[in-house]
């Protein structure tokens, strides 16, 4: 926050309202979180983050802002973003790599701030709350201390607040497009650059601020117009991207694609930018869930070869009460849990997931028996994934 001067030093709130009396305001409060938490526990990454309170926006009143439905909506990519860039990756044969845009949103300014115009209406201040007010530096936090009931100006967008990630989205998107970009007509966070006359053209798909790109001389046409506008550390080659892992080797088989032997390790063929293969696959995440079963109902499921072996949907006549609150809790996370990793990476698992998911509010023994062979058969297919080749 002090690095990227997010806020103007503080002022009377009497002031602010008085300057700017169409600003809102909302409070920024420390937020501690742990990413990768499916990985092994080295692999955990420990986050600290001041965030403004974005439920909780108001004008000097007291009255909660209601923003309108749609009004922060900005392109975003989904799985199927990523998964165009790694095929493109293996039909040109060139490298799929990825960067995160570190603290993305604290490197944009936030666009109201000094505007004047029409009493300072897009102008947006904070309170900070009194454990972020003693992480501040000395300097800093005597700058607050000296005033009855402080306030400051953000000048960049902080997170939490919902026009943060707009503002964000919409400003990468310019600074791409203004270098030869274009958004995909049905995705508009994928875009496509042409390269030069013998590349095949480069792919860089957008979650926000992780971008996963594809293509030759990614240096010229990605990364250094982005270093202009943004600091972020050295791309590298992608072997995770929204909680999936990559696994990249060369097809050692004949011309049908059988692979002769394991699997060549990424680093073999990272230098060449070389790439005929690609697993997408969730281990990690597939072991999460049979720990979030023993959690919710107190034992492992035991392993199972096929991940359902009844249809459990209700007959035309059957009757079964409705699912009590704690056990459909406890299924929502499970359910929801294999719902995702069913979309990502195990299409093997639609159909049971989506069967156990229609019977969670009218639950029986029936159900919670073939759940459980469901999770038997995740941790014994952990590994299991979409393998992609070119």
């Amino acid at each position: 926050m002090i690095e990227y001067k997010a806020w103007d030093r503080p002022i009377e709130r009497s002031e602010a309202a008085q300057l700017a009396p169409k600003a809102t305001w909302s409070r920024l409060c420390m937020l501690s979180s742990v990413k990768h938490v499916e990985l092994a526990a080295e692999e955990h990454k420990y986050k600290g983050r001041s965030v403004i309170l974005g439920d909780a926006v108001k004008a000097w009143s007291g009255k909660q802002i209601k923003f309108p439905s749609g009004a922060f909506w900005c392109p975003v990519t989904g799985l199927a973003g990523p998964r165009l860039v790694i095929a493109h990756s293996l039909l040109s044969k060139t490298s799929a790599q990825s960067m995160d845009v570190e603290a993305a949103y604290l490197q944009t300014a936030w666009p109201g701030y000094g505007n004047w115009e029409n009493e300072g209406e897009n102008r947006h201040f904070i309170v900070l709350d009194k454990d972020t007010l003693q992480a501040l530096p000395a300097e800093q936090r005597a700058h607050f201390e000296a005033l009855e009931d402080p306030v400051a100006e953000i000048k960049v967008c902080i997170y939490g607040h919902a026009f943060s990630g707009k503002a964000f989205v919409d400003k990468l998107q310019t600074v791409l497009k203004d270098n030869g970009w274009k958004p995909c007509p049905h995705d508009n966070a994928v875009l496509t650059h042409d390269g030069n006359e013998k590349s095949t053209g480069c792919r860089v798909a957008c979650y926000v601020d992780d971008l996963i790109a594809s293509g030759d001389d990614l240096d010229r046409y990605l990364w250094d117009p982005l270093r202009e506008h943004y600091k972020f550390k050295d791309p590298e080659p992608c072997n995770a991207i929204l909680g999936m892992q990559l696994e990249r080797w060369i097809e050692t088989g004949s011309d049908n694609n059988e692979t002769n032997g394991p699997p060549r390790p990424q680093k073999d063929e990272t230098e060449t930018g070389t790439l005929h293969c690609c697993k997408i696959s969730m281990a990690g995440y597939a072991v999460t869930i049979q720990e979030t079963f023993k959690d919710e109902f107190g034992h492992t499921p035991h392993g199972a070869d096929t991940p359902i072996s009844e249809d459990i949907r209700l007959r035309e006549g059957e009757i079964v009460d409705a699912t009590d609150a704690k056990t459909l809790k406890s299924l929502q996370r499970i359910i929801g849990a294999i719902l995702w990793l069913a979309r990502c990476c195990r299409i093997d698992l639609c159909f049971a997931v989506s069967i156990l998911a229609s019977r969670a509010h009218r639950w029986d023994a029936r159900c919670k028996k073939q759940l459980e062979r469901t999770v038997g058969f995740i941790t014994r297919t952990a590994t299991v994934g979409i393998v992609m080749r070119a």
